[in-house]
């Protein structure tokens, strides 16, 4: 299993690195363009969640493994709010679109720090 890390400044101006390091490690793990979009979409949406959450974050880490059938993303931030996941998370619109958009979403704590964490699988070829 391959493990890769990035750290942003907790801007929207640089999700589009996270967005871009998905992309290029689901197309070298062999993912359709088709399930590389819904990666891509899938992270943007989680890393613009974590933006939202308050106090506002200073940083975004993704950590990105992949397995020959699967490719999992965590999107953490450094933002410590009172309780995560904020009551309601699973009724919004983020939610809705990582759920629809992975195999596999998940709001947790990583070493106390607000996370999204989804997993996607290749599609099975005829």
């Amino acid at each position: 299993m391959n493990e890769i890390e990035l750290t942003v400044p907790a801007n929207p101006d640089f999700l589009h690195l996270i967005r871009t390091v998905v992309a290029s490690v689901a197309a070298r793990a062999g993912f359709t363009i088709d399930e590389i979009e819904d990666l891509r979409l899938a992270i943007d949406e989680a890393g613009a969640y974590l933006l939202s959450v308050k106090p506002n974050p200073r940083l975004i880490r993704l950590k990105v493994l992949t397995s020959r059938e699967s490719l999992y993303a965590t999107v953490v931030s450094d933002s410590h709010p009172d309780s995560w996941p904020a009551a309601g998370s699973k009724d919004g619109l983020a939610w809705k679109v990582l759920s629809a958009l992975t195999d596999e979403a998940e709001f947790l704590l990583e070493d106390g720090d607000p996370a999204v964490r989804i997993a996607k699988r290749k599609a099975v070829s005829a």
